[in-house]
C-alpha cells in the first residue's frame, strides 16, 4: 500500500540529528509508546515508517557487516511490521472509499461495514505485537549499531554500488512491467523503486536531496495504482455489488483512477529524458565498476576481519611483479590487475579464525563478497582459480568447474596464481621485510630483484619452491636476487 514517508540522510550521524540510525530506532521507541494507546491510522504509519527505516538501512549496511546485531535487528522488529502492514492496508482502503466519488452509496457502506470488522480484529493482533516487543532488547541494540555504522561512512563509492544494483534491479522490473503491464509486474517494480529510493535516502544525501520528490512521486504513483487494484479485489472478495450495472460502474471508476497513475508514471520514465536516465547518469560508470566493487570488498574484509596489512602488501608486490612482466595499459592487463587485487583479498580470507578452509567455487564467489559488479564470469572463475591454487601444489587449478575458459584464459590463471602465490611467500618471512620488487625479462630467464631479500636467508628456500608455478607458466627459469645497490640493507630490513 501507498504511504508517504520522510526522507531520511545519514545513518551515521549524531544521535541529534533526525536522519541517523539511532534516531530512527529512538522513534520506534517512541511511536511504540504512542502506537499502544491508540492504533488510529497516523500512529499506524508513523511506526510502520520508523521501522521500515530501521529494516532498509539494517538491510544496506549487513552487505558488508556481518555482525549478528543486524539480523536481530530485523528479527526484533519482523512479526511488528508485518501485523502493522496487514492492518494498515485496511486503513488505507477506508481513506480510498472517503475519497472517491460514490463514498456515499450503498457499495461504500457496505465496504467499510466489512473493512471495519477486518479492521476491529487487525487491532487487536497488532497490539498483541506491541506488548510482544522487546523493548529492552531494542535499547540494547541502539549503542551497538550505531558505533558499527559509524564505520561505514555514507556519501562513497560502496553506497553508490549498493544503489546501481538496486537501480539494476528496479529497472529491469520496470521493463518487465512495460511489457506485459500486468498489476503484479507494477507492483514488483514498485518494491523495486522502493528499495532503490531507500538506499539513496539512507546512504547517499546528496542523491537524496537532488532525486527525493522524485523517487517519492513515482513510487506513490505505482502504489496508489496498487491501492486500487487491492481495493477492486477485496470489493469482489467481500460481495459488497448490489447488481452488475454498480458492480461495472465501480469497475470503470477504479480502473480510470489507475490508469491516470501508470500514465503519470509513463510521463516521467519512459523516453530518452526519463527519470532512469537522469539517476544512472549519476551513479558509477562502466569503466568505474570494478574499482568501486574493489573497494567494497576490501571494507567488507575489514568487518571479516582479515588482515588488510599484510593482503595489501601482498597486493602490491603481485602488481609490481605483474607490471613489470606485462607492461602497458590496455584493457587486458587493467582486468588482470584487477583480477589480482581482488584475489589477494580473497586469498586472506581462509586465515581468519570464522572462516577456516574457503574454498570458493566461481558461482559462490558471488555470494561470499557484497558486489562482484565490473568482473565477468569468466574474470571471477580465475579470481576463484587463484585463490584455490593457494592451498598447496596445483591445487585448485583443475578446469573442470570452469568448462567456459579458454586455454589463454587457463594460461592467464597460472600466471596470476603463480605471481601471487611468490608475493605472499615473500610477505610470509617475519625477519625480513620485502618492500619492493623489480622484474627484468630476456629471452632465457626473468630475473626478480627484492628490495631487503637475502639469498642466504630462509626466504630464499620458501621462495625457491613457490616460483616453480610461474616457471611452469612462462616456460623459462625465475631468478630471485637483492638489488645491487642496497646489499647492505638486506641485513637491516627496519632501515
Amino acid at each position: 500500500m501507498a504511504e508517504d514517508m520522510a526522507a531520511g540522510n545519514n545513518p551515521d550521524s549524531a544521535k541529534s540529528s533526525p536522519f541517523g540510525l539511532s534516531y530512527w530506532m529512538d522513534r520506534v521507541l517512541a511511536e511504540v509508546e504512542g502506537a499502544s494507546r491508540s492504533l488510529d491510522p497516523d500512529r499506524v504509519h508513523d511506526l510502520r515508517v520508523a521501522l521500515r527505516r530501521c529494516r532498509s538501512m539494517a538491510e544496506g549496511f549487513m552487505a558488508i557487516d556481518p555482525d549478528k546485531g543486524w539480523e536481530t535487528l530485523l528479527k526484533e522488529g519482523r512479526q511488528l511490521f508485518r501485523r502493522l502492514g496487514a492492518l494498515r492496508d485496511i486503513q488505507i482502503m477506508e481513506e480510498w472509499i472517503g475519497r472517491l466519488s460514490e463514498s456515499e452509496g450503498v457499495v461504500s457502506a457496505a465496504m467499510l461495514f466489512h473493512l471495519s470488522q477486518s479492521e476491529r480484529k487487525l487491532k487487536h493482533a497488532a497490539m498483541d505485537a506491541l506488548h510482544a516487543f522487546n523493548r529492552d532488547r531494542w535499547r540494547s541494540l541502539i549503542g551497538r549499531l550505531k558505533s558499527r555504522a559509524r564505520r561505514l561512512p555514507t556519501g562513497g563509492e560502496i553506497f553508490q554500488l549498493c544503489a546501481l544494483q538496486a537501480w539494476n534491479e528496479a529497472h529491469a522490473l520496470h521493463k518487465q512491467a512495460l511489457r506485459n503491464r500486468s498489476d503484479a509486474s507494477f507492483h514488483r517494480l514498485r518494491v523495486g523503486i522502493k528499495k532503490f529510493r531507500y538506499i539513496v535516502e539512507n546512504f547517499l544525501p546528496v542523491l537524496r536531496d537532488a532525486w527525493g520528490q522524485d523517487l517519492r512521486g513515482m513510487q506513490d504513483c505505482l502504489g496508489e495504482a496498487h491501492d486500487l487494484f487491492v481495493l477492486w479485489q477485496t470489493a469482489l472478495r467481500f460481495g459488497v455489488f448490489p447488481d452488475t450495472r454498480s458492480r461495472e460502474r465501480w469497475r470503470a471508476m477504479l480502473f480510470r483512477e489507475k490508469t491516470a497513475r501508470i500514465s503519470r508514471y509513463r510521463e516521467k520514465m519512459v523516453g530518452m529524458d526519463s527519470l532512469w536516465r537522469i539517476w544512472r547518469l549519476a551513479l558509477p560508470a562502466q569503466s568505474q565498476l570494478a574499482s568501486a566493487t574493489l573497494k567494497m570488498t576490501e571494507k567488507w574484509a575489514f568487518f571479516q576481519e582479515i588482515n588488510l596489512k599484510r593482503a595489501r602488501h601482498i597486493r602490491r608486490l603481485a602488481l609490481q611483479m605483474l607490471n613489470g612482466l606485462q607492461p602497458g595499459s590496455h584493457p587486458a592487463i587493467k582486468d588482470e590487475r584487477n583480477i589480482l587485487r581482488l584475489a589477494a583479498i580473497l586469498q586472506e580470507f581462509g586465515r581468519t579464525k570464522k572462516r577456516k578452509g574457503f574454498s570458493p567455487e566461481t558461482a559462490d564467489l558471488g555470494l561470499e563478497i557484497p558486489s562482484t559488479m565490473g568482473f565477468t564470469a569468466e574474470s571471477l572463475a580465475i579470481v576463484a582459480m587463484i585463490v584455490q591454487g593457494q592451498r598447496g601444489k596445483f591445487r585448485g587449478l583443475a578446469w573442470e568447474p570452469y568448462p567456459g575458459l579458454s586455454e589463454e584464459q587457463r594460461r592467464r590463471a597460472i600466471e596470476l596464481c603463480g605471481i601471487l602465490r611468490l608475493a605472499r611467500v615473500f610477505s610470509r618471512d617475519s625477519t625480513q621485510t620485502i618492500r619492493s620488487l623489480k622484474v627484468e625479462q630476456t629471452d632465457d630467464s626473468i630475473l626478480i630483484l627484492a628490495a631487503g631479500y637475502s639469498e642466504l636467508g630462509p626466504l630464499a628456500e620458501k621462495a625457491a619452491q613457490a616460483r616453480h608455478l610461474l616457471e611452469y607458466a612462462r616456460q623459462k627459469p625465475v631468478i630471485l636476487r637483492r638489488p645491487p645497490d642496497i646489499e647492505g640493507a638486506a641485513h637491516h630490513p627496519g632501515r
